[in-house]
């Protein structure tokens, strides 16, 4: 059996399990789930949802976020730990959304990745979202999508 097909049978083992799992973070869009996801590292969830409504306010859109200095978002994020590397990683992946992606999210894994600068749990909870936020018939791929660490 290979990785992907174990992959597969865990997710697939962890949705029977955990039918009704939730995330605990609070966003209204992909791009807010994936920087809020990128915040969490080494973070609480709690702690995350305490400072992203101010950080969503001031950096409403992908383009807020890349025009912004790692400085002015490492001030809203700091409470958070490790605020001089998110701050970094979230206004440059920022740059490659909106210089790459025409501003949007990506719904695939494979595209996702390719912004680099954050772990890749991330990336599994914005894919969905993305793919979620998508009519039906435009969606490609989105039961490949493995499951986050997060969902519990």
């Amino acid at each position: 059996m290979t990785k992907k097909q174990r992959a597969v049978l865990a997710v697939e083992a962890l949705k029977q399990a955990y039918p009704d799992a939730i995330c605990s973070l609070t966003y209204r869009d992909p791009l807010q789930l994936l920087i809020a996801t990128r915040l969490s590292a080494q973070c609480t969830d709690a702690r995350v949802n305490m400072v992203a409504p101010a950080l969503f306010e001031r950096f409403p859109t992908v383009n807020d976020f890349a025009e912004a200095s790692y400085d002015e978002v490492a001030a809203y994020i700091k409470s958070c730990g490790l605020f001089k590397t998110k701050s970094k990683d979230i206004v440059e992946m920022c740059k490659k959304l909106r210089d790459d992606f025409g501003g949007e999210v990506p719904d695939t894994i494979e595209a996702l990745t390719t912004c680099g600068g954050h772990p890749l749990h991330p990336h599994h909870h914005a894919a969905r979202t993305a793919q979620a936020n998508r009519p039906k018939e435009n969606r490609d791929g989105a039961e490949k999508a493995p499951a986050s660490r997060r969902e519990q």
